[in-house]
């Protein structure tokens, strides 16, 4: 098993000295992290043999206030650790690794023996106002097909306090009527018909908005995983509202990036 730490003021200074010919200023982030990497592989991993691959790709906050950094850290190992029912990160890699060799082990001749995960965790706003973290994993462990899954997950900075819809939207109902006209034009949906009818899983024939939503600048972005409110045929949603029609609505004022 690899470990890599790159420091996050190395990959700035790097990125400052490479922008100063487009005379841009680079915008320095809020917290302090460092990209961590963990990877791990099993068999020849050549065409014809068995192979198991795995990578976990994650930030590591320190040198901020402890309780931030307590919070976030753990929920950043609580999301990965929790596709293996692991206590760490290195713990979900050791257990992806037992549980391929135990398969090729127990079906040697098995046509799904080439496994892989791909677990990366990035930081996507990293200011005084917001810190959100976006999780993104997909891979393959033998059945009909893949997975992949996309997750956000929104801080307060200052308290490490994770933050709901409800804390940064000041009308939520506003919002889920404006998201649901975005969501029936897009899919080119009757609004005169129940979305159920039509194919889609949401609770009581009622749509509804997740807590799985990123902000940026430009847009907030609800995003609903396969088989979360439709078929896996239909594949990852996602429903974006531009700012502008947010004016008014947030009771964070952010300074994005």
């Amino acid at each position: 098993m690899r470990y890599f730490s790159i420091s996050l003021l190395a990959l700035l200074t790097i990125v400052s000295v490479s922008s100063c010919s487009n005379d841009k200023q680079e915008v320095q982030p809020y917290l302090h992290f460092e990209q961590q990497t963990i990877e791990d592989s099993y068999g020849a991993c050549d065409d014809k043999g068995a192979c198991g691959k795995i990578n976990i790709d994650y930030p590591v906050f320190s040198d901020n206030n402890k309780k931030v950094d307590d919070i976030v850290n753990t929920e950043i190992t609580k999301n990965v650790s929790s596709f293996y029912d692991a206590k760490t990160i290195e713990g979900t890699s050791q257990k992806f690794i037992k549980d391929f060799t135990d398969f090729v082990t127990e079906f040697p001749e098995s046509a799904n023996n080439k496994w892989n995960i791909s677990m990366h965790y990035s930081v996507s706003t990293n200011t005084k106002d917001l810190l959100s973290l976006t999780f993104a994993m997909n891979g393959y462990t033998g059945g009909a097909h893949g997975f992949s899954t996309i997750s956000y997950s929104n801080f307060n900075p200052n308290t490490g306090i994770k933050l709901k819809l409800e804390d940064i939207v000041s009308d939520v109902d506003k919002l889920r009527t404006m998201a649901r006209e975005i969501f029936i034009k897009d899919h080119n949906l009757d609004p005169n018909k129940s979305l159920n009818e039509q194919g889609y899983w949401f609770a009581d024939d009622i749509f509804s908005l997740n807590n799985n939503f990123k902000l940026s600048k430009d847009e907030i972005v609800f995003h609903y995983n396969q088989y979360e409110i439709a078929p896996y045929s239909e594949g990852p949603i996602d429903i974006k509202i531009p700012s502008d029609k947010l004016d008014g609505m947030l009771d964070l004022v952010l300074e994005l990036y």
